[in-house]
């Protein structure tokens, strides 16, 4: 066991190497493909269709190919990601738990480089097989995403330094880091996906390649420089040589100071979850914590309002919306490609207005602003007779994305992850040891 000895140093609230380098490994396996895997089948649209209706003309020796079937296929393979990602989501608590947090990134990198493959092998496949292997890889790759989503922000926000109350900004940067990763790897495979790049014919497969490169980098990280998280290690495995290991790797020549209290936390912990209340279920504490209820009830309407909003059928469809208004194939991917660049610009904005504005002035400026922008957004597609119409439903989708953006986009995380979990649980009577019952009922 490594012992701590009081002695002067650095402040351990600062990033160090190794949180970057976990951080970053986080990053690559788990975000950034779950973002590519979004935006993947945007701008390519055309050539996957294409590929299926060649793919079903093959199967079934026929030249001709009812369209509906195809784009019923197309859909199933688009929304099975989505389909993945909930189920995925719904065990990571459990999983995480079980298998650890370092672990569950292991595995979970492993099942993303299983759907790449899958997606990318279907390009070489017979008919009979090609698109039942790409449809399974799409949704292998959802559970991958579904994992990643709830995964990421709790390895990060568990090995980020304690100071400055609850975490403090470094914190909140490393809660958001994930959806900074989801924004960017949209934009990273929309842009390869153009027709000029990786999207044509003859190479939409490699998009698949590039993305199992991002995992495969990550995972080297990962299984070489990223330790396990403390926390874990010491309340929920009560490892205590292993978990201050982890954290002395971490914080490097820290302030020994910041690093006992952060020992001292963790024991504080351990022994509440030793107490028995980790005991009491979800259905308890709902029916007798009345703050519980309200908080809950809270996340509940900020997560169906931040999917409600309409921005997945944005990033999905943006391509085809454009080609709608009038806007030329190629013009129509460029634009596509400029909102995935105006989200990802903002969530690095947002990060910065977390701190200089309350979560709830964000979120309501950005509610009222989505929705007068949906509603505009209704009445100049309802009456494209007049052609400047059609360059105000741009600017508007436009504008819809950048205040989804610095609101809904980035709070769902920053708010849900950091201030609902430091103060609505780690600081009420019934402790983080409840933390997996009210993950599961979520």
């Amino acid at each position: 066991m490594e012992s701590i000895s009081e002695d002067d140093g650095q402040s351990s609230g600062q990033l160090t190497l190794r949180v970057a380098i976990a951080a970053l490994a986080a990053f690559l396996t788990s975000s950034l493909p779950s973002g590519f895997n979004m935006g993947v089948v945007n701008t390519p649209e055309a050539t996957f269709k294409d590929f299926f209706n060649y793919t079903l003309s093959l199967s079934r020796r026929s030249v001709m190919v009812d369209r509906s079937q195809i784009e019923l296929l197309w859909s199933v393979a688009v929304s099975l990601l989505l389909v993945g990602a909930f189920i995925g989501c719904t065990f990571t608590g459990y999983l995480a738990d079980r298998i650890g947090r370092r672990g569950l990134l292991i595995l979970n990198a492993l099942l993303g480089l299983l759907g790449a493959a899958l997606c990318w092998m279907a390009k070489f496949l017979g008919p009979s097989f090609s698109l039942p292997v790409f449809i399974t890889g799409r949704f292998i790759s959802g559970l991958h995403t579904g994992i990643g989503s709830s995964l990421v922000p709790m390895y990060l926000i568990e090995i980020a330094p304690k100071k400055g109350g609850g975490g403090g900004g470094l914190a909140t940067a490393l809660g958001v880091l994930h959806v900074i990763g989801l924004n960017g790897g949209q934009m990273v495979a929309m842009t390869l996906g153009l027709q000029s790049v990786l999207g044509s014919a003859g190479r939409w497969q490699l998009l698949f390649a590039v993305n199992g490169a991002f995992i495969v980098s990550g995972l080297a990280l990962l299984l070489l420089l990223s330790p396990e998280s403390p926390t874990y290690l010491y309340v929920l495995r009560r490892n205590e040589p292993k978990a201050i290991s982890a954290l002395l790797a971490l914080r490097g020549k820290g302030s020994v100071l910041e690093l006992l209290d952060e020992v001292a936390a963790m024991r504080l912990e351990a022994k509440s979850r030793q107490s028995g209340n980790h005991q009491l279920s979800i259905f308890t504490i709902l029916r007798n914590s009345r703050r519980f209820r309200a908080a809950l009830a809270v996340v509940c309407a900020l997560h169906a309002g931040q999917q409600l909003a309409g921005i997945n059928a944005v990033f999905y469809y943006s391509t085809k919306t454009f080609r709608s208004v009038g806007l030329a194939d190629l013009t129509a991917q460029y634009s596509s490609i400029g909102c995935t660049a105006l989200n990802t610009a903002m969530a690095l904005v947002a990060v910065a207005l977390i701190r200089r504005f309350s979560s709830r002035t964000l979120l309501l400026t950005s509610g009222l602003a989505t929705s007068l922008c949906l509603l505009l957004l209704t009445l100049c597609m309802s009456f494209q007779a007049e052609a400047w119409l059609n360059f105000a439903t741009i600017a508007i989708i436009l504008a819809y994305v950048l205040f989804f953006a610095i609101g809904q986009g980035m709070l769902w995380l920053s708010v849900v992850f950091i201030r609902f979990f430091w103060a609505k649980v780690f600081n009420t009577f019934f402790r983080p040891n409840s933390l997996h019952d009210w993950r599961r009922a979520l």
